[in-house]
């Protein structure tokens, strides 16, 4: 006999339930099952205990059908039946759908997808449950017409569904026969006979579950359904399905509702929504009376409006938060739903956990980024694929590898700056022993060296396997063995554990069981086949991505969120759904999968149910939320949001609308950062201080106020008390709190001594040029720089800095080369010299000093790989035609001496440049590049520039880029005072000379001329010089150019004395420790933060109090120096 009891949500019907078992069991012992949905096993337990009053249960079981289907078998002998689970056939649908791709048509574009393989695993279940397969609905279509497309899909889901069935016949049962091997038992198992078994909590049941209820029946002493009755048929669906299966098996049925006196205790609002809400009949008038009485049928029904998902999650928090401290609920009287994808669900437990709501998600987890599992994977990817780098520092990085995180992390350092790929880990580690010391390099080493002996048995094991069977046997042998597996993983789970991150710790647990499974699941459907480690990695992570676990809530009185479908819960005072918005709540069906929507009608025309399963589900969905909002017995919240998570809108759901006609006189609440600062943000300190900070910042508006129904003065009130708080118990913090209101981002200096302590070399202080120009372009990116000095990352590859150094130096050495055989030869011939060095002589001696830099620069960057080698060719193509540019500017000037990468400084040739600041000696001192005496009294200044810089005197004078006077003041000896050891030269002139790649647009047949054309106006000097005393006779034509400024001896030394002021008010600002977050404003393309690297420490805003540019200004064209013309 079945027995079907049907009841809405107005009705206990678990009360029903246990009330009958109650009355059944005391007039007649037997054993009672009550089944119930997989997810409901650990609700449907405490609600047992709770309707029995019994401290334990006895004579009753609360299961699930598959479990109770377990029961069943192990009472026949049948307990070890082979089960492919869901990840297995995953796996061996992979196999055979690659083992098929030459008769794939229709899917053969997305065959190789795992999205297809999930998608061709829910068909076949799909087939197996309806009771129906691919062939049969193949011949009702073609008595029906043509439909060639969906007969074409029929036909290849029929070739896998056939393969696969054969692949498993005799070996192993899947889910759904595995259903079939305990319903055929189940008439007579002991089991069942004479059993009281209750099926409870299921809106639909499939037809071969159905099926098996019904051979269930023909042996218990009463099955019994309590059936869901909705606005939505779902029960008239599920009742025909069931009688006319016991029908055909002579099975009575007899159905009863459940009574009046099992009405639930609901408020007003909550029992008007359960009777009317869905219902397709007319509603219920509301009481007659005034508005007040609208208010009060509608007490504790909450329709909330937020801005974003932020705002949404926050407004739900602080919703509960005062459930719990205002109305004396505990976290269990509370339920929630949201349809919220992933990324959503992260910030309602993010935002829950900052108000000190731990949140528990319901859901089964997936286990593919699970330590365990990317460990495994790792290694197979890094035997099969050649030691990728990212695998590689997967595998070090793995807490399972047993390697410290300080070894990881300088590993990883070491591959990223180095970039270490490939056959490069199987050989010692050779680059970077100018960064590192010989102890650090040797843990290098070490490291490096650890991981390929691990790495190699399972290499020599991949070699040898002549199966992939013997492979995964020796896979598990070797993880024990060599990592240790077990062993790391219970180190990992009990640490995990230990801490309180006990879903962490079930996750891996539970991931470690998964990946053994899955191997096993490997091996069984290999077997003897021909080991393909490329099919085996890639099976494996097909069974990863489909194997998920299920995690225990961590108390039992807790917060728990799940989807309104999986959702099933006993009475709860309070329902918060968050996230009504249309499409969500109720949720869309999904992708249309393998058979579209026009597919699946005419499925269903053919008399299939498997072309209805949607509809099915799209009633499913409605009913589990009609369940939902008829189940708090006090308050209901329902809450969406108006953007999405990626910002785009979002309207509130159909079910919102159907609810504001239900109850004419509800106001819809903001969310409570919208309304303002009031009470309910107050619920914690950290919250009280983000959101005291944020109407500090900006103040709500009056509007605003008023539609919180409070007045200025109490939210002004608010405010205060809580600053007032804040001010006693935390009065640094609220101290730094108003200085961020007041949006005041200027930075106080650090004091004379604190620049002394970060910035001077013993008693002294000491500047590069370079510095003084770090200074000028933002006084606070000099102090985050040279101050607090952060380690940048660096990549071993060649980047502007490589290039420019290799430029540098190859350059400094032939140039330096080239004058000594110049003055050889002026020694050897008297006076005047002969023609500069031929092409080939000058490429020799690029190619010689290359390829001596190539193999010391950074343990030998520049030969590391073809990309390097490609630039050092690059490199060299312009180094030659720099170096015949310096050697016809050495030829045609009247240079008589020329120092090379020439230092100055205390005790050098060329003193530094000095300034005594209140009583503290500052000294610039550095490198210049090259430094050329004229005719042994007057001395040139030429700086290399790896770029396109332009000498402009007017910004010189107001300290930007004064590096040139910085080296002039110095080689002419006007910087070191009156020091006798300073130089007695006269300032000739100072010059940029760019050197750097760049494209020549040229063709035709004059394209030569273009481009020796474009590289004289490239490799040239520019800047400034004295047009005076036979000055430019001893310069380069090109020097002389209109480029380059002329300008009469006083002019230059009012140029002199104009830029020295700004380099001593630099340096006073250095040593005074002045730290202003001001950089310089030029033009739009030119200022202190391009190319800042601490724009993110600073956070420089031209708003922000504190914050300026120091504009340059432009230059006076009434008194702007001009070059004469010559003619």
């Amino acid at each position: 006999m079945i027995n079907l009891f049907t009841a809405r949500e107005n009705r206990d019907k678990e009360k029903f339930m246990y009330d009958r078992i109650r009355r059944d069991t005391s007039r007649k012992k037997r054993q009672v099952y009550v089944i119930v949905p997989d997810q409901y096993t650990l609700e449907a337990e405490k609600q047992a205990f709770r309707y029995l009053n019994e401290a334990c249960l006895f004579d009753i079981e609360i299961t699930s059908l598959r479990r109770f289907g377990r029961k069943i078998l192990n009472k026949a002998g049948l307990e070890n039946t082979p089960v492919l689970t869901k990840d297995g056939r995953f796996m061996l649908l992979y196999k055979l759908v690659n083992q098929n791709l030459d008769q794939l048509t229709v899917f053969k574009s997305v065959a190789d997808k795992n999205s297809y393989i999930r998608m061709l695993s829910d068909v076949i279940s799909d087939f197996k449950q309806q009771e129906c397969s691919p062939e049969e609905i193949m011949e009702s279509l073609e008595a029906t017409g043509s439909h060639p497309l969906l007969q074409g899909k029929l036909r290849e889901v029929g070739l896998i569904l056939n393969q696969y069935q054969e692949a498993i016949k005799g070996k192993y049962v899947d889910n759904e026969d595995y259903m079939c091997l305990y319903r055929d038992l189940a008439p007579e198992s002991p089991v069942v006979r004479d059993s009281e078994i209750w099926f409870y909590g299921f809106d639909t049941i499939p037809p071969r579950s159905i099926e098996t209820i019904v051979k269930m029946a023909m042996g218990a002493d009463s099955v019994n359904i309590v059936v869901n009755d909705t606005d939505f048929d779902l029960e008239k669906i599920l009742i025909r399905r069931i009688e006319k299966a016991a029908g055909q098996a002579g099975v009575g049925v007899f159905a009863e509702r459940v009574g009046e006196e099992y009405q639930v205790k609901r408020s007003p609002a909550i029992l008007r929504i359960e009777k009317n809400l869905f219902s397709n009949e007319e509603r219920e008038p509301l009481p007659h009376g005034t508005g007040e009485g609208e208010k009060s049928i509608a007490r504790g029904l909450h329709l909330v409006e937020c801005a974003n998902q932020y705002f949404e999650a926050e407004s739900a928090a602080a919703y509960i938060k005062s459930l719990i401290r205002d109305k004396n609920f505990r976290m269990r009287d509370i339920s929630i739903v949201s349809n919220y994808p992933e990324e959503g669900q992260s910030i309602i437990k993010r935002t829950f956990r900052e108000y000190g709501l731990p949140l528990f998600i319901d859901e089964r987890r997936g286990i593919s980024d699970t330590q365990a599992a990317v460990f495994v994977t790792s290694l197979l990817e890094a035997v099969r694929g050649g030691y990728p780098t990212h695998v590689m520092l997967g595998i070090a990085g793995n807490s399972l590898s047993g390697i410290s995180r300080d070894r990881w992390e300088n590993l990883e350092n070491y591959v990223r700056d180095f970039n270490i790929r490939g056959s490069m880990w199987t050989k010692p580690f050779k680059y970077g022993a100018f960064r590192y010391s010989d102890e650090e390099f040797k843990r290098l080493e070490e490291t490096r060296s650890l991981l390929m002996d691990r790495l190699r048995p399972l290499e020599e094991l991949a070699d040898s396997s002549i199966s992939s069977e013997k492979f995964i046997d020796g896979l598990v042998v070797y993880l024990g063995e060599v990592w240790h597996f077990r062993q790391n993983m219970e180190r990992l789970i009990n640490s995990q554990i230990e801490n309180g991150r006990n879903e962490d710790g079930e996750r891996n647990e539970g991931s470690y069981n998964g990946v053994l499974h899955i191997l096993e699941q490997i091996r069984e459907i290999t077997g003897d086949d021909p080991l393909d480690l490329d099919g085996v990695t890639n099976m494996m992570k097909e069974g990863l991505a489909n194997t998920d676990v299920g995690i225990l809530p961590p108390t039992a009185d807790g917060l728990s969120m799940g989807t309104v479908i999986r959702t099933r819960t006993g009475g709860k005072r309070a329902v918060v759904i968050l996230g009504a918005n249309e499409g969500v709540l109720p949720g869309e069906p999904g992708s249309e999968g393998i058979f579209s929507i026009e597919d699946k009608k005419m499925i269903r025309d053919c008399g299939f149910s498997l072309g209805g399963l949607d509809e099915i589900k799209q009633l499913e969905e409605r009913a589990a939320l009609y369940r939902a909002v008829s189940k708090p017995e006090e308050e209901l919240y329902i809450s969406w949001s108006l953007a999405s998570a990626d910002g785009g809108d979002s309207r509130a759901s159909s079910v919102v609308d159907q609810i504001r006609e239900l109850f004419p006189g509800i106001k819809t609440e903001r969310d409570p950062v919208q309304k303002g600062f009031s009470m309910e943000l107050v619920a914690g300190e950290e919250e009280a201080l983000r959101h005291m900070l944020n109407n500090l910042k900006q103040r709500p508006s009056e509007k605003a106020i008023s539609e919180n129904e409070m007045d200025a003065g109490d939210h002004d009130l608010l405010l205060h008390q809580v600053m007032a708080w804040f001010s006693e118990n935390r009065p640094e913090l609220m101290e730094r709190v108003m200085k961020t209101v007041e949006d005041d981002n200027s930075r106080e200096p650090v004091g004379r001594e604190m620049a002394k302590r970060l910035f001077a070399k013993g008693e002294d202080f000491s500047f590069s040029a370079s510095r003084l120009d770090k200074y000028f372009s933002c006084p606070f990116a000099h102090f985050v720089g040279y101050g607090l000095r952060p380690m940048e990352e660096q990549e071993f590859k060649s980047a502007g800095r490589e290039i420019g150094d290799v430029y540098h130096k190859c350059i400094m050495a032939v140039s330096r080369e080239l004058m000594d055989r110049k003055l050889h030869k002026d020694s050897a011939e008297g006076c005047g010299s002969g023609p500069y060095e031929e092409k080939e002589e000058l490429e020799d001696l690029v190619d010689s000093q290359l390829d001596k830099l190539a193999g010391e620069y950074k343990g030998g960057l520049f030969i590391s790989g073809g990309r390097e080698k490609y630039r050092m060719d690059r490199i060299r193509q312009v180094c030659i035609k720099a170096v015949e540019a310096i050697g016809k500017q050495l030829e045609e000037g009247a240079v008589t001496e020329a120092f090379f990468e020439e230092k100055f400084g205390r005790g050098c040739r060329f003193q530094p440049v000095i300034f005594t600041l209140d009583g503290q000696k500052v000294y610039i001192e550095g490198t210049i590049d090259r430094i050329d005496v004229l005719d042994g009294r007057n001395v040139r200044i030429i700086d290399y520039k790896t770029g396109r810089d332009h000498l402009d005197l007017n910004n010189m004078r107001q300290g930007y880029k004064l590096q040139l006077m910085v080296y002039m003041e110095s080689a002419s000896g006007a910087g070191a005072g009156d020091s006798s050891d300073k130089a007695n030269f006269q300032p000739a002139g100072m010059f940029y000379f760019n050197i750097a790649d760049q494209q020549v647009s040229a063709t035709g047949k004059d394209s030569q001329k273009e481009i020796e054309k474009a590289d004289s106006k490239r490799f040239r000097l520019q800047g400034a010089y004295v047009d005076q005393e036979g000055i430019p006779e001893m310069m380069p034509r090109e020097a002389l150019d209109k480029t380059s400024a002329g300008l009469t001896r006083e002019d230059f030394s009012t140029l002199e004395r104009d830029v020295r002021k700004e380099m001593e008010k630099i340096s006073q600002g250095i040593v005074s420790g002045r730290i202003d977050i001001t950089p310089f404003y030029l033009d739009k393309n030119t200022d202190g933060c391009s190319f800042c690297n601490y724009r993110t420490i600073c956070r420089f805003q031209k708003t922000n109090r504190g914050n300026s540019y120091r504009i340059l200004k432009k230059p006076d064209k009434n008194t702007k120096a001009k070059k004469e013309d010559k003619k």
